[in-house]
């Protein structure tokens, strides 16, 4: 049989779980958000310049490259590779202007991240590989 005191103790033993885990939720959502904000995601990039593969992919969407000025790209991202023009395989970018950071190496190949741009302002963002 339930006792008042019984009650009440069941009920401060269920707020304490319901506390928990609200605070268990608010440090993984904080851990989320921490994690994929662009502060954290430009750290990321200028920290590991051999490795940028998944940084680059979260930072393109995150920093939204496109529209924006090769100068406004290089402040944030840093110079890119020394090649103003570029071309792999059946993609031929020469003579166009565009800006290529190199992400890092997938296995035998690397990857390249080619801004491409019209009238001064980034129009298109590709990815290849060498």
């Amino acid at each position: 049989m339930y006792t008042p005191d019984k009650i009440a103790r069941h009920n401060r033993q269920r707020r304490r779980v319901v506390v928990a885990v609200a605070v268990i939720i608010c440090v993984f959502a904080g851990i989320y958000l921490y994690t994929n904000s662009l502060g954290y995601l430009l750290s990321k990039w200028h920290t590991n310049e051999n490795d940028r593969i998944r940084t680059g992919y979260k930072l393109v969407e995150k920093a939204e490259l496109i529209g924006k000025t090769e100068d406004e790209i290089v402040s944030l991202l840093g110079e890119g590779a020394p090649q103003r023009s570029f071309k792999i395989g059946n993609a031929d970018y020469t003579g166009q202007d565009v800006l290529v950071y190199y992400l890092g190496a997938d296995i035998l190949d690397s990857l390249w991240m080619i801004i491409i741009f019209d009238g001064g302002v980034a129009v298109d963002i590709e990815y290849n590989i060498t």
